[in-house]
């Protein structure tokens, strides 16, 4: 008796269990309920962490800019190259609040431009794109020569109009009526006005852009025609051949040092740097990475000079270094020139860190292909 009483509770049980798992399959909301109940309290977590992340960062920020305010900029002069302490501030990004007085510190203005003279020479750049308009002449592109002559170029001022459009696209506030348009015509135009010989040169509206998203005007002018007066962007503007490049050269010795078995894959696949690293280099990589990521670069290149931006295109290329081993030249080019718009900043400069040839490396090499360039 026992035992039967046994037997038909337990099929009792087993049948209760059969059916309340039949009622599960049927009824979906019997299941969901407290999956929905656990992907509700995971997102809620992730808002805590993502706040908490934010938190965090933005009271390094106000730490970093206190730091900038009330030690550095007030002491400036008694600050190198060689600081340390400055170094490591500005590898971890300037805040935007303090950026502007720190560029314009680092930059400098040994050209001693005024504002006076900014004001003459931005008038008459105006009163020439008007003629100019008038008259449709328009600047034709012709071929770089090998020795660049000191001509007047200022018939180059409606290039500027021409790339405005294409400069910040997606900001849209360089455009035709937004609020820094007329802003970057006066800039880039007071400097073709001053650097009659140079003209417009593709790539200095991003330049220009960068420096007015920082500063006012006069400043961003001042900036960018010092910037622009230094060795590396002299040869840039002046399309100088030979002098380009001596800067791939440069910048392919290092990639062989730094990435050997990428370097080797790129002279299979006969990916030259002059395809890839260029646009990036006159641009100091305003055009190619999100504004944030593109600050920071411009920060670490200010105080650092060219070497940095050899650095920062070498991270990049490790970065994905995997992908682009697997890759063909049609696979590789994409990833080379199109960063995805969401590039990981942390990671990059993680991989920027881990390519860090010495200054004193550097030199040497860029020394022995200036030497054989002149032979």
């Amino acid at each position: 008796t026992t035992t039967t009483t046994t037997t038909s509770s337990s099929s009792s049980s087993a049948a209760a269990a059969a059916a309340a798992t039949s009622d599960n399959n049927n009824d979906s909301s019997v299941v969901a309920r407290p999956r929905t109940a656990s992907t509700s309290q995971l997102l809620a977590e992730n808002d805590r962490v993502l706040k908490r992340q934010l938190s965090s960062r933005e009271k390094t920020i106000v730490e970093l800019t206190e730091k900038w305010t009330n030690s550095i900029l007030p002491n400036w002069h008694k600050y190198d190259r060689s600081s340390r302490k400055v170094r490591n501030l500005i590898w971890q990004g300037i805040p935007s609040r303090v950026r502007p007085h720190v560029w314009t510190a680092i930059i400098g203005n040994d050209l001693e431009l005024t504002e006076d003279l900014f004001d003459v020479w931005k008038t008459r750049a105006y009163c020439l794109r008007q003629e100019q308009r008038r008259t449709k002449q328009h600047y034709e592109m012709k071929p770089a020569s090998d020795e660049p002559t000191d001509t007047n170029k200022e018939d180059t001022l409606l290039m500027i109009e021409l790339d405005i459009p294409r400069t910040f696209p997606q900001l849209k506030i360089f455009h035709e009526g937004g609020p820094l348009h007329e802003a970057l015509l006066d800039v880039l135009g007071a400097f073709v006005c001053f650097r009659r010989q140079v003209g417009y040169v593709q790539g200095m509206s991003f330049l220009a852009a960068m420096l007015l998203l920082n500063m006012d005007p006069f400043s961003s002018f001042v900036c960018l025609a010092n910037l622009l007066d230094q060795p590396m962007f002299w040869s840039f503007v002046r399309v100088d051949y030979h002098a380009l490049q001596v800067h791939m050269r440069v910048f392919d010795r290092l990639f062989e040092r730094e990435l050997p078995q990428l370097h080797a894959h790129f002279a299979t696949l006969g990916i030259e740097p002059i395809m890839y690293a260029y646009a990036k280099f006159v641009t100091i990589f305003s055009r190619t990475f999100p504004l944030d990521v593109a600050s920071r670069i411009w920060d670490n290149f200010l105080w650092h000079g060219p070497l940095f931006m050899y650095r920062a295109m070498l991270g990049y290329m490790r970065m994905y270094q995997a992908q682009l081993l697997a890759a063909e030249l049609d696979e590789a080019m994409p990833i080379l020139n199109r960063p995805p718009a969401d590039v990981d900043e942390d990671e990059l400069f993680s991989n920027i860190a881990r390519v860090d040839p010495s200054q004193r490396v550097f030199d040497k090499i860029l020394a022995e292909e200036e030497a054989a360039s002149k032979t």
